[in-house]
């Protein structure tokens, strides 16, 4: 359930941009409470992912079998470059790192596998094994931890993702990606935890697709019309989603399915770009800021009225945009 008025506008009022940049010969990864950075990590251990539950951020390269824990300090920043709090080992290359909501438990996510970590004990608490066929060399496309702690959404390659009760250690409920148009790889969950989104594919106007989590029904089908689906994120409040391709991002509301608006990547973005790269998209409580990344840029939007308000260069790849709220 969406948290009532007095909260949302409080999380509005605090939500603000995360961001990882792999710099260029500096060797440094920023995480930058926008506009300003306020940290930075070593480059050679967040090439991949970054996630942040203040004051911890865990960070995977995605070529290697370790998750980093690094502490932050009371204002909920990490430190800049010091070693790691905690490293936890697998027998799989991670690719993707996911705290649960009460900062207790981790979910580390590989090409086949997935582990729930309980930080505390260091114990694994629930292992998914996808032994499926592969999908360019996954068969464990993607996966989300539901807002309640208590359940975990696994993507596989065969088109169908499992809704796992960790407690139980078993999956309570389905949902058939693949009788809908698309091969998607992306899963996404909504604060409330009552609906799941899927979406990202290889083909312009596939849809994402809004899944009813209890009863696995569809929900709603939402076109970024004209191209392919190359990111997903939602709102910290669960009311907007947006999707990113290579020159636009849509936002769309989450309660209708209407499409908000569309913000246009501007061709500044193609000065000095390395190359031609698709956008990451992050999405502000109540779409107040829309923030989408090139390769070496982001731009932020006001959400409300479509202006482009700011644009940061960096000295790197941009690796990551999470908006978070503090």
């Amino acid at each position: 359930r969406a948290p009532p008025p007095r909260a949302r506008a409080a999380m509005a009022a605090l939500s603000r941009l995360a961001l990882a940049a792999i710099a260029g010969g500096a060797g440094a990864v920023r995480l930058a409470a926008e506009p300003r950075p306020s940290a930075s990590l070593p480059r050679d251990v967040v090439r991949h992912t970054l996630a942040f539950l203040p004051p911890l951020v865990a960070s995977c390269s995605g070529t290697t079998t370790e998750v980093l824990l690094w502490q932050g300090d009371s204002a909920g920043q990490a430190a800049p470059p010091a070693l790691p709090a905690q490293r936890l080992s697998h027998d799989f290359v991670v690719v993707d790192v996911q705290f649960f909501p009460r900062g207790d438990r981790l979910l580390a996510v590989g090409p086949s596998r997935a582990v729930v970590w309980e930080l505390g004990s260091g114990r694994a608490l629930l292992k998914i094994d996808r032994e499926i066929p592969k999908v360019q060399g996954r068969s464990l496309l993607d996966a989300q931890v539901f807002p309640d702690g208590d359940r975990l959404v696994a993507l596989g390659a065969d088109g169908v993702a499992l809704i796992w009760s960790i407690a139980a250690g078993e999956v309570v409920q389905q949902l058939d990606i693949h009788t809908i148009r698309g091969k998607h790889r992306s899963v996404r969950v909504l604060p409330s935890g009552d609906r799941v989104i899927t979406g990202v594919s290889d083909l312009a106007d596939d849809p994402a697709v809004v899944w009813n989590a209890t009863d696995g029904r569809p929900l709603h089908a939402l076109v970024h019309a004209g191209e392919k689906i190359t990111a997903l994120e939602i709102s910290p409040c669960g009311e907007r989603l947006g999707a990113a391709g290579f020159e636009r991002i849509s936002v769309w509301d989450l309660a209708t399915g209407d499409l908000q608006r569309v913000f246009a990547r501007p061709e500044e973005a193609f000065w000095g770009e390395a190359w031609y790269a698709p956008m990451g998209v992050a999405i502000s409580t109540a779409g107040v800021k829309v923030v989408g990344r090139g390769t070496r840029r982001v731009f932020i939007w006001d959400g409300r009225t479509g202006e482009l308000t700011r644009t940061l260069t960096m000295d790197g790849v941009v690796g990551a945009l999470v908006m978070e709220s503090v």
